[in-house]
């Protein structure tokens, strides 16, 4: 089940930027993009503390954490720097298309995930 929200909380962040990209000079496209982004990340944020608990030895789980929490800090620390220069170079709207694969990189993911978990609980 966790595995399937994962899944859904990843189908809505490149749905937020689509929303964001389309619509977001309007009042109503960016609450719904503040809300579809809201809702995916916090879906998102509790999948990925309690995914691993279902994947891995619950002995491991910390040192598989760390692991694989290790990139997502890294990348955490060099986005202001990259979302700047976009920004500063392209504009905003490049910023949302660059977010926009990114987030359809993070869907692609959860989905692979998903179907190698599901292959193994069978």
């Amino acid at each position: 089940m966790l595995d399937f929200i994962g899944v859904i909380a990843a189908a809505g962040l490149p749905f937020a930027f689509a929303i964001g990209l389309a619509w977001g000079g309007h009042s109503l496209g960016a609450a719904a993009f503040a809300v579809t982004y809201g809702v995916s990340i916090g879906l998102f944020t509790t999948v990925r503390g309690l995914q691993p608990l279902q994947l891995f030895d619950t002995r491991a789980y910390s040192r598989l954490s760390g692991w694989m929490l290790a990139p997502a800090f890294f990348a955490s620390a060099l986005a202001p720097l990259l979302y700047a220069g976009i920004i500063e170079s392209q504009g905003s709207g490049a910023a949302l298309r660059f977010s926009l694969v990114l987030a359809f990189g993070t869907f692609v993911s959860a989905v692979l995930i998903s179907q190698l978990y599901g292959q193994e609980a069978r």
